[in-house]
């Protein structure tokens, strides 16, 4: 009897552990993280998901972002818009080996103004790398939708 409740103990623990999900599971879980920071209006809490030399392309920002400073900036200009979110409608994840993983895809931004909601369909890819046994985010390039015709 006591080796099943070992046994039960060790399967709970392999379950529910973040530290043995699968290397898919935990670069998903990054950005998701990246996602709900996004709404939070804590511009440090999204910024701590970058690396320190992360590069980040944005549709927002005419010119590349390559520093902590310059992405805490962006961050804290644009969580100044009222009700900021985004939501991911399509992504596509892969693997680069054991320390580096790829997901690209669509999301569309919310914000209100002046009472009324805005959207912004964008197109992303988001590059991650496994550092010190965090998932970080290298690279950033996001860009709004082409008007439709």
């Amino acid at each position: 009897m006591r080796g099943y409740f070992t046994a039960l103990a060790l399967g709970v623990l392999l379950v529910t552990s973040p530290a043995l999900a699968s290397p898919r599971d935990q670069v998903k879980s990054a950005f998701t993280a990246w996602t709900e920071a996004l709404s939070t209006g804590n511009a440090e809490a999204i910024t701590s998901l970058y690396a320190k030399d992360a590069v980040l392309i944005s549709t927002l920002s005419d010119d590349p972002i390559t520093t902590h400073e310059q992405r805490l900036a962006y961050f804290e200009s644009i969580m100044k818009l009222p009700k900021l979110s985004v939501r991911v409608n399509e992504q596509y994840l892969r693997l680069m080996g054991d320390n580096a993983a790829v997901i690209s895809g669509l999301y569309t931004f919310e914000y209100e103004n002046n009472g009324k909601i805005f959207t912004m369909p964008a197109r992303f890819t988001f590059v991650f790398e496994m550092d010190n046994g965090r998932w970080l985010i290298m690279d950033q390039h996001s860009s709004q939708m082409p008007l439709a015709e």
